[in-house]
């Protein structure tokens, strides 16, 4: 058997020295409702990588079958990870505040959207 007792809330505000009409927040009111849908956005555009490196996810992304922002959040973030903290962007001329390309990535989609690649061994 439990030695906790159940409270109610007035008996809670009571043992903590807040009467009925003495409160130091308002009360909250009733939640919102979340939007059951999410908002319209652009597809991706293989035109939203530099030169160098938008025909490789293009290449990449016909082969595997999958959307190409797929290859390009992997290859943004790896090439973040190839960069590391050799370079850096001082955003202010009188600190010694330094950015480096630490780039997180991930992939958000409904099941069967190929965001890993099946091997149906026919390699």
């Amino acid at each position: 058997m439990s030695n906790v007792e159940a409270l109610s809330r007035d008996e809670i505000r009571r043992r903590i020295g807040l009467a009925d009409n003495q409160s130091s927040h308002p009360e909250w009111g009733a939640p919102k409702e979340l939007p059951s849908k999410l908002a319209n956005v652009d597809d991706f555009s293989l035109e939203f990588l530099p030169p160098s490196v938008a025909p490789w996810v293009g290449d990449i992304s016909d082969r595997l079958q999958c959307p190409p922002d797929y290859v390009a959040v992997t290859a943004l973030v790896a090439l973040g990870a190839l960069i590391g903290r050799r370079v850096g962007i001082k955003p202010q001329q009188k600190t010694d505040w330094l950015e480096v390309p630490n780039v997180w990535g991930g992939f958000i989609g409904k099941p069967g959207m190929l965001k890993s690649p099946r091997d149906d061994g026919s390699a």
